[in-house]
């Protein structure tokens, strides 16, 4: 996420530099400059949400790890031992 925090942030600031070189002077080769910021913030763009959906992966993953397998075991259990009680009647 990170990384793509920075590439889209250094995209976005030499689009900027970009610009302003344009109106100082003329310069720059003609479409250079648009492939490198369009790699350089669609990348950012992209690593970003790969980020983003790696983050959300993990947090699932983690949060299933943290249950303990044995509950159902021992719900199903404790019905099954409740059924087969019998039923107490109340004292006349």
């Amino acid at each position: 996420s990170m990384v793509g925090v920075v590439l889209a942030t250094l995209g976005f600031l030499d689009a900027i530099f970009q610009v302003i070189r344009a109106l100082i002077t003329d310069s720059a080769p003609e479409g250079w400059t648009t492939v490198i910021v369009l790699m350089l913030v669609l990348n950012g763009a992209q690593l970003l949400m790969f980020g983003v959906l790696g983050e959300y992966l993990w947090r699932g993953t983690d949060e299933s790890r943290q249950r303990p397998l044995y509950i159902v075991d021992d719900r199903i259990t404790m019905a099954a031992q409740r059924s087969s009680q019998p039923a107490e009647l109340p004292p006349v």
